[in-house]
């Protein structure tokens, strides 16, 4: 019986592997940023904290803001808006080997109309390593750098 358990979770294991190896981004690069940027936009609209920071790196830093203080202010923002809708216009993509930049127009509008972020924004990638379902390795796609993204972490008032 235990010998049966036994090939079977190897079974299963190497199943598992077979799949996570098989089932690896290759698109081209382009195409995989494209994806990475639709991917933010369409976790932005549904308000996902969690897709909008996997897309991110954890090694982001734009001189203002890291990875967590970004990750902070988004999650504020989250909290603290009504419903919005999301418009994005006049993308560029330039990628060079393992860099790319992703120029961007986003707005925000609340559902009435009222537009409340409206911004020109360039993005800097990088492909970083990873794993895809946890075992196979690949390289990702995720943002590193960012100029006028127009946020900024409030300063603790002192007493």
């Amino acid at each position: 019986m235990r010998t049966a358990i036994w090939i079977t979770v190897a079974i299963l294991a190497a199943a598992y592997v077979a799949i996570a190896l098989a089932t690896v981004d290759r698109r081209p690069d382009q195409a995989q940023v494209n994806a990475l940027i639709e991917r933010g936009v369409e976790a932005t609209r549904e308000r996902d904290l969690t897709t909008m920071v996997s897309c991110i790196s954890p090694n982001y830093n734009d001189g203002e803001l890291t990875y967590d203080r970004l990750r902070l202010i988004l999650a504020q923002a989250l909290r603290n808006e009504t419903a919005y809708t999301v418009e994005t216009s006049d993308l560029s993509t330039r990628i060079e080997g393992d860099r790319a930049t992703v120029k961007i127009h986003v707005k925000l509008k609340h559902v009435g109309g009222a537009t409340f972020y409206d911004r020109k924004i360039l993005l800097r990638l990088a492909k970083e390593d990873d794993r895809h379902m946890l075992v196979a390795p690949c390289k990702t796609w995720r943002v590193i750098d960012a100029e006028n993204l127009g946020l900024a972490m409030p300063t603790p008032e002192l007493f």
